[in-house]
């Protein structure tokens, strides 16, 4: 799935309150967050297959944990009912003091092509 593929879904699940990276300020809670946390090259016993794996991470943020959770596991189902889905993996739960707000987040890895066409 690329970046493209995957905030379009997290719209699907939470219509409107899923952003690239940033959350606009004064937007109300609950939204998704998607940020790419890592890149780097698929290599194999053979060398580099011409390809890359991409992690990013997903955090809902809610103002209870039910919310916060809720909206997660809506986000986790759509990726998965998608026709190239990511693998899902290291799902966490925070309570963030500053802003009061519930957060779980999840870290989701995909793979493309160097040209960036998904494998």
């Amino acid at each position: 799935m690329t970046e493209a593929e995957i905030i379009a879904a997290l719209d699907r699940s939470l219509p409107g309150k899923a952003f690239l990276i940033l959350v606009p300020q004064g937007t109300p809670e609950p939204y998704l967050v998607l940020q790419r946390i890592w890149l780097g090259p698929v290599n194999t016993l053979v060398g580099y297959e011409n390809a890359d794996q991409v992690r990013y991470q997903i955090d809902s943020y809610g103002k209870t944990h039910k919310q916060a959770l809720a909206n997660m596991e809506a986000a986790i189902a759509t990726l998965r009912a998608c026709p190239d889905p990511p693998l899902v993996e290291n799902g966490q739960d925070l309570y963030e003091q500053d802003t009061r707000l519930h957060r779980t987040m999840v870290d989701i890895s995909t793979w493309h092509h160097n040209e960036g066409a998904p494998l």
